[in-house]
């Protein structure tokens, strides 16, 4: 009950997604999040920050570390799972490793009556990776990873020109990556 006022109050007064309650003697802080309407309590972030840091991470050891039983942890994060919040769990490979040499954004500007089948079009293209919507100064910008220059011309640049609704696209090849990370679960200080 708390959450979904909670994220009632949030959605419609633009509170902060950190809500705290007073039930008892106790304050409840809860983090609401309005897309899945999912209460996340402090249990929650803290399996959140373990899996972020090392998905591997067993059940055991998180139930060891919050003070809570296994089972706790198990169902929490399969409400997680389920709700959406956590995504998939999976690795990360160094992709020169594997042999994927090129990586490369592409800058798209579009016919915007046309958005929703370009972007399916452009989510078939295997070497695409990352689709992201813009403001400026491209409409669509993706991340891609090829083998080579030849295998980026013929798997993705020349399907993203036959695509209809495609306007121009702008292709930045890149040297060397200095940083690339998974989003990892951190805490911050709620807003005064």
């Amino acid at each position: 009950m708390f959450c979904v006022i909670g994220a009632i109050i949030m959605k419609y007064l633009g509170f902060s997604p950190l809500i705290c309650f007073q039930k008892g003697l106790k304050t409840e802080k809860y983090i609401i999040n309005i897309a899945y309407f999912i209460c996340m309590d402090e249990v929650d972030i803290a399996i959140l920050e373990r899996l972020s840091e090392n998905c591997r991470m067993h059940s055991t050891l998180i139930a060891n570390e919050l003070g809570v039983a296994t089972s706790t942890v198990h169902k929490r994060i399969d409400k997680l799972h389920s709700s959406g919040i956590i995504k998939e769990f999976t690795i990360r490979v160094d992709p020169a490793v594997v042999g994927f040499n090129i990586t490369t954004f592409i800058g798209i500007n579009i016919e915007p009556t046309k958005r929703t089948s370009v972007i399916e079009s452009l989510k078939a293209i295997e070497d695409v990776l990352e689709i992201y919507e813009l403001l400026e100064p491209y409409d669509l910008l993706l991340k891609v990873q090829t083998f080579d220059v030849h295998t980026l011309k013929e798997n993705v640049l020349n399907p993203i020109a036959a695509v209809d609704g495609i306007k121009k696209s702008y292709s930045i090849l890149t040297t060397k990556c200095h940083k690339e990370s998974s989003l990892s679960i951190r805490r911050r200080n709620p807003p005064l």
